[in-house]
């Protein structure tokens, strides 16, 4: 999508008979106008291009974009965001005005427009939004593909995951894997093997494994990161959910949104994004944070119900067994006397030696 720009209290007629008629929605047209002073720049050339709207206020159902306006000569796409071209009046005067696709564009810091954020769905990093997918990414045979995505939160990840739309069949030779890297290039986290998820339709998700035997990787708040899909498949090739747009090919302010790269038998520990195949399509990817049940709703890491566990016993206790209750002064029992919060068996020293043992243990040192 192009990156809207803007004017105030921009308007200008147009020369003869230019949008007098009424073509198809999506119509590209070449009008002349009386002035280009004022105006917006708008450039389908520029990286990323540019647009801005207009509209005749005479008969304002109509929203047209203008996709380029290096002079008074205008290329405009008619019938933009949905409306219905109309047949203006010649000379008619046109006003440059913010449209509903224009202010899409931008959200406030940490969300996202018409779809959930990360820390809403549990994850430090997301390449795509699911509200976007709109398309799916078939990778090649050992063909990495990179997606850019923030880090919004710096904590622990502990998972890399992506969806997979059509199975792949008949493996190949070399690694199917996910992987987290910084900007830079530098590999910092990688799942083990993913054939079988990667065969297998829904979310596909890996713990952290490597390198190093790494269990975990804690993100940097306000850091880019790829994720990164790694399939090799001889036969039916794993398509995974993706947004597919053409700006992405290009980078933006030096950032690469989506790269590729071939022939990848094995995960690299480095690469080097500015020289790699732009990719058109971004995958969905994620890294998911730590503690947070999967996509798919295993049961990793939750305890089982049948095994209850007690806090640690405070003083150094041994901790997971069922505490002792602590006899308070007025719960003077039968026999003993209360002696700092417990009791004090009677029979003198040597049976309070020999008594507090066992099950009987100091409560306030967790005995079992």
């Amino acid at each position: 999508m192009p990156l809207a720009v803007f004017a105030n209290d921009a308007f200008t007629t147009a020369t003869s008979t230019y949008g007098t008629t009424s073509p198809a929605p999506g119509t590209s047209e070449s009008w002349v106008m009386t002035s280009n002073a004022g105006f917006p720049v708008a450039s389908a050339s520029a990286v990323p291009s540019t647009w801005w709207h207009l509209v005749d206020q005479a008969l304002p159902s109509e929203t047209i974009a203008v996709t380029s306006n290096p002079s008074a000569s205008w290329t405009v796409t008619r019938g933009a965001e949905g409306s219905t071209p109309v047949a203006h009046a010649a000379g008619a005067t046109y006003y440059a005005v913010v449209s509903a696709g224009d202010l899409a564009g931008f959200a406030p810091a940490g969300a996202s427009i018409g779809g959930p954020t990360t820390a809403g769905l549990g994850l430090g990093l997301l390449s795509v939004s699911p509200s976007y997918i709109a398309a799916s990414l078939t990778a090649s045979n050992e063909q990495l593909v990179v997606a850019l995505a923030t880090c919004t939160q710096g904590k622990s990840v502990t998972t890399l995951g992506a969806l997979v739309t059509t199975a792949g069949v008949t493996a190949g030779a070399g690694v199917n894997e996910l992987a987290l890297f910084t900007e830079a290039g530098t590999l910092v986290a990688q799942t083990g093997d993913m054939t079988t998820a990667f065969g297998t339709l829904g979310y596909a998700e890996g713990p952290i494994a490597n390198p190093g035997a790494i269990t975990s990787f804690t993100l940097i708040a306000g850091a880019n990161y790829y994720l990164a899909v790694l399939p090799s498949f001889t036969g039916t090739q794993p398509h995974f959910e993706a947004v597919s747009s053409t700006p992405q090919t290009y980078a933006l302010n030096g950032h690469y949104i989506s790269r590729y790269l071939n022939s990848q038998a094995t995960m690299p520990g480095t690469i080097t994004p500015s020289s790699m195949s732009a990719q058109t399509s971004c995958v969905m990817a994620y890294a998911r944070l730590a503690g947070v049940l999967s996509l798919g709703g295993s049961r990793a890491g939750r305890p089982r119900p049948d095994r209850p566990r007690y806090p640690p016993a405070p003083h150094g206790g041994h901790g997971g067994c069922r505490p002792h209750p602590v006899v308070h002064r007025h719960q003077r029992p039968a026999r003993g006397r209360i002696y700092r919060g417990h009791v004090r068996p009677a029979g003198g020293r040597r049976a309070r030696r020999i008594g507090l043992r066992g099950r009987h243990a100091h409560p306030f040192r967790g005995g079992c």
